[in-house]
């Protein structure tokens, strides 16, 4: 299936490590946050891939020009800071000016 809205170039990789936690009540906290997150990524046009294998994400991910990869208990405090920061780094690797 194909979303023609979604960033090409960018991939966020949630390494799903969520059967690994002891507790219950922690997974489904875990486990709502990410869903949260997925949406809230899908909503701003970028793609996401979910697995509990590190390196089928990352053979996934080498399809993409870049890629973020997060646990799924990550949450993005900052609201939309963090996306135009992604942005704005791709763009300066991208025109080769970057600098790091």
């Amino acid at each position: 299936m194909s979303y023609p809205h979604l960033k090409s170039n960018i991939v966020f990789c949630i390494v799903n490590d969520i059967s690994t936690y002891a507790n219950d009540e922690i997974k489904s906290t875990i486990q709502n946050i990410l869903d949260f997150t997925i949406s809230n990524l899908y909503t701003k046009g970028y793609e996401t891939l979910v697995h509990t294998n590190e390196d089928w994400l990352l053979e996934a991910a080498s399809d993409y020009d870049y890629a973020v990869v997060m646990s799924p208990g990550t949450e993005y405090i900052n609201g939309d800071t963090f996306f135009k920061a992604l942005e704005d780094l791709t763009f300066e690797i991208t025109q080769g000016e970057f600098v790091g």
